[in-house]
């Protein structure tokens, strides 16, 4: 067992999140009883650190953590890096025109930025007034919104007369039809001549889909010039943008759950379980959904296209009446699942509540338990499914109206007394 545990260390160490569990584990290994030891064994554990835990202990840490690393890690970092380029149109009204290297424009001037590297060592733009020096593109355009966070804006500033001046970055979006959309701006005061790595953390927005992202390097105060360049990955003068993309997610939230009730046979529209629906940015459309049914009853317990959906926007919350609105066609359970497919429900980032009704089979069974939550939905984003089962429907022993002489009969193997 050992062995294999240590296989698969060593094969854990080559995924890009390893440095982070292996630093978190090294910690835990030096602190873990810490105030038990001597000084001798401390000096002794973070001599050791790592080594000295089993795998057997790695592991069970690793998937106790995993999934909150994993969670993190959805959105991620990425550096773009400033690049001349020419007669690319990025869209209406927008043309790339740095026509190579060492050109030094003089103007404005509108450019790509991409994720491959540096194409030109040095560069400058130099502008006898205070302005824009350049706009930087990402060339290809986001499938879904997302949401974009500024990291760092690294670039060479000078001004003409070596004195310090203002400085700029904007990061923005420009639609396919030209329009510009700013996410936010950054001044930073620079020396006379200098590197800068800007924190641009402040800038935050969301990128629609369809769109792409710009980066502005703008002088606000003296003659400025900016200087950009470097080999690969490597920058020399920089024009490097580093973000944060966090790819749209839609959420099943666990809704307000709705009263726990006796349900008799042949009684319909039965609220089991609640949930919401909503997106993180953008929208996003359900198309399928399905239902699991949990408790001690079964599919025969629920009648036939008898597990529906319903928007819970009626005049009572959290319960069925007539006001809420249907949403699809209702199904049936088989086994312990009901399908529902073909939807066209749209989600925004409004969170909604819906609810899962049944209706009871006229053949249930009295004393079975009947609760459902919904455990997968079709959509485009990223889903996290938050539902839960909530409120227990209890099959009751009758249902209806009895008539009858007074006496005693027995009804679905209950004695019940007429009076």
């Amino acid at each position: 067992m050992e062995n294999r545990l240590t296989k698969y260390m060593k094969r854990m160490t080559t995924q890009p999140w390893a440095g982070i569990i292996l630093s978190t584990v090294a910690a835990i290994a030096r602190h873990a009883d810490w105030a038990g030891r001597s000084e001798a064994q401390r000096k002794a554990v973070n001599d050791v650190g790592l080594r000295k835990l089993s795998p057997t202990c790695v592991l069970l840490i690793t998937l106790i953590l995993l999934p909150l690393w994993l969670s993190a890690a959805q959105a991620a970092n990425v550096t773009y890096y400033w690049n001349t380029n020419t007669g690319t149109s990025v869209a209406t009204g927008v043309t790339t025109g740095w026509s190579g290297c060492l050109v030094k424009p003089s103007t404005t001037t509108i450019t790509l930025m991409t994720t491959t590297g540096y194409n030109c060592s040095d560069d400058e733009v130099n502008l006898a007034a205070p302005g824009i020096f350049w706009e930087a593109y990402n060339n290809t355009a986001y499938a879904s919104s997302t949401t974009v966070t500024g990291v760092t804006f690294k670039v060479q500033v000078e001004s003409s007369n070596y004195s310090s001046n203002t400085f700029r970055t904007t990061l923005f979006y420009v639609t396919a039809g030209g329009t510009k959309t700013s996410l936010g701006s950054v001044n930073f005061t620079t020396p006379a001549k200098a590197v800068q790595t800007i924190n641009i953390s402040t800038i935050s927005g969301t990128v629609p889909a369809g769109a792409k992202l710009g980066v502005r390097a703008e002088g606000i105060s003296n003659n400025t010039r900016v200087r950009s360049g470097g080999t690969g990955t490597t920058g020399a003068f920089f024009g490097e943008l580093a973000v944060n993309e966090a790819p749209p997610t839609t959420t099943i939230g666990d809704g307000t759950t709705p009263a726990s009730r006796n349900v008799g046979r042949s009684t319909t529209n039965r609220a089991v379980d609640a949930f919401t629906l909503s997106t993180s940015s953008g929208t996003d459309t359900v198309t399928g959904l399905t239902v699991t049914l949990s408790g001690t009853g079964a599919a025969a317990d629920i009648a036939a296209s008898g597990v529906k959906i319903w928007k819970d926007n009626g005049t009572v919350p959290n319960e069925w009446d007539t006001g809420d609105t249907q949403i699809g066609s209702g199904v049936s359970m088989s086994g312990t699942t009901a399908t529902f497919s073909g939807l066209t429900e749209g989600i925004t980032t409004t969170s909604v509540q819906y609810l899962i009704t049944y209706d009871i089979s006229s053949a249930a069974t009295p004393g079975n338990t009947l609760l459902g939550r919904v455990s997968a939905v079709t959509v485009t984003n990223t889903l996290t499914n938050n539902d839960t089962t909530d409120n227990t429907l209890t099959v009751a022993a009758v249902s209806g109206t009895v008539y009858s002489d007074e006496g005693t009969t027995v009804l679905a193997g209950v004695s019940v007394k007429i009076v």
